[in-house]
C-alpha cells in the first residue's frame, strides 16, 4: 500500500478509517466537522441537505460507514434521513448531532446522538466508537469498491 495513505497518528492507514457522510446545513459547523474528520483519516462527503445527501449515498453506491447528520434540516429530520438511507444500507452507522435537548431522546430510533455544541475532541470519540475503533471491534471488510473521491477524481477504496 502506498505510504502517503497513512495517517500521522498512531500508524493508522487512512483506508482503514471509514467513510463518513456528514450532513449539516450550519457552513461553519460543516467545514469545522469536515476538516476534523479528513485530519483524523477519514474519508468526508459532506452536504447541506438531505437531499445532496442522499444523492451522495447514492453516488457510493451505499459504500458509507457512518452518516453524521444534524437533527434539523432543511426539509427532512436527520432521523428520517437516517431511515431512508438504512432501506439502501442495512448496515450504516448514524450519530445525530442537535442543540435542542428534547431532540435527542424523543426522535433517535435507536441511533446514536451528540449534543451541540462539541468540541473537536468529543467529535472525534463519538465517531470513533460508533466506527468501533474504541471497542477494539474495528471496521470488518465486506469488499473492496472504486469510489469517488469527495475532491472529485476516482480512488481506490475500501468499502466496509
Amino acid at each position: 500500500m502506498d505510504e502517503s495513505l497513512r495517517t500521522n497518528s498512531e500508524n493508522d492507514w487512512k483506508i482503514r478509517q471509514g467513510s463518513v457522510l456528514l450532513v449539516e446545513d450550519d457552513a461553519f459547523v460543516r467545514e469545522v466537522a469536515a476538516e476534523v474528520l479528513r485530519a483524523a483519516g477519514y474519508r468526508v462527503w459532506v452536504a447541506a441537505n438531505a437531499i445532496e445527501a442522499a444523492k451522495m449515498h447514492d453516488e457510493q453506491n451505499g459504500c458509507i460507514d457512518l452518516l453524521l447528520s444534524d437533527m434539523k434540516l432543511p426539509g427532512e429530520t436527520g432521523s428520517a434521513l437516517a431511515k431512508k438511507l438504512r432501506m439502501r444500507n442495512p448496515r450504516l452507522r448514524v450519530l445525530l448531532a442537535t442543540g435542542y435537548g428534547e431532540l435527542m431522546e424523543d426522535h433517535l430510533d435507536g441511533d446514536e446522538c451528540l449534543a451541540k455544541p462539541f468540541s473537536s475532541a468529543e467529535l472525534l470519540r463519538r465517531v470513533k466508537e460508533i466506527m468501533g475503533e474504541l471497542t477494539g471491534k474495528g471496521l470488518e471488510i465486506r469488499h473492496s469498491h472504486l469510489l469517488k473521491d469527495p475532491s472529485g477524481g476516482l480512488g481506490q477504496s475500501l468499502c466496509v
